[in-house]
């Protein structure tokens, strides 16, 4: 696992958007999977902005959307759905084949998760995007006493349901890959941003693999690159 500190938001975010221009650029064909919210956000723009700047052919990637709220409509601005288009898929014109995302308003759970899983199978993910939750979790898989390895829909804990992307929002399930598809990528990396995160940032130091704390899953990876916002967790 390798540690990269940065100073503040802006700089780490500069780091993690040459991470995706690295990736895409080595492998204009490649499987990208996105976390949505603060800790990406930025990274994003630099990385369509460079994209456009350099004209750079994205016709062949394809996107992955980590998670989703259960139950809210997939236009409505809370959704992680609304987030990856307005931030990804309309800037590059990505086309709708080449981007695998659950349905927000589905109440086939198994049959949207199995299709999800599927559809990994065939285009396995290369570069996995994490933001590190405030309870330690990875995409919507929550601290639990196990781990379910496949994409599923998850009951939110109580300190996700406050998330600020659904603040407002009544939301209680959401789909995520599993911690299998999660740690499956090829590369994967974990950005450390915001508010509230220290104590369990300090605990994924420990190295301790517990379930309780999915993220320390990722101490099991081969190529794991963590990017940290240091005026947050110091």
């Amino acid at each position: 696992m390798n540690f990269i500190h940065m100073k503040n938001y802006e700089e780490l975010s500069i780091v993690v958007s040459k991470m995706m221009v690295e990736t895409i650029e080595s492998n204009p064909e490649a499987n990208v999977s996105l976390a949505t919210g603060s800790s990406p956000s930025l990274a994003y723009d630099l990385f369509v902005d460079h994209v456009r700047a350099r004209d750079t052919d994205v016709s062949a990637l394809r996107f992955t959307k980590l998670d989703e709220w259960c139950g809210i409509p997939m236009d409505h601005p809370s959704t992680c759905e609304s987030f990856i288009r307005i931030k990804i898929l309309d800037p590059l014109k990505i086309p709708e084949d080449h981007y695998l995302s659950f349905d927000s308003m589905t109440t086939r759970y198994d049959e949207e998760a199995r299709r999800i899983h599927e559809a990994l199978d065939k285009h396995p993910i290369d570069f996995c995007v994490l933001g590190l939750g405030k309870n330690g979790h990875l995409g919507l898989n929550e601290p639990s006493r196990a781990l379910l390895p496949f994409a599923h829909v998850a009951m939110l804990a109580d300190q996700t349901k406050t998330h600020p992307m659904i603040e407002g929002v009544v939301v209680n399930k959401g789909f995520t890959l599993g911690m299998q598809e999660i740690m499956s990528s090829k590369r994967t990396l974990l950005i450390v941003s915001g508010d509230g995160k220290q104590e369990v940032y300090r605990k994924f130091l420990d190295q301790t693999v517990d379930p309780q704390l999915p993220a320390s899953f990722l101490w099991l990876h081969d190529d794991v690159i963590v990017v940290v916002q240091n005026d947050r967790t110091n």
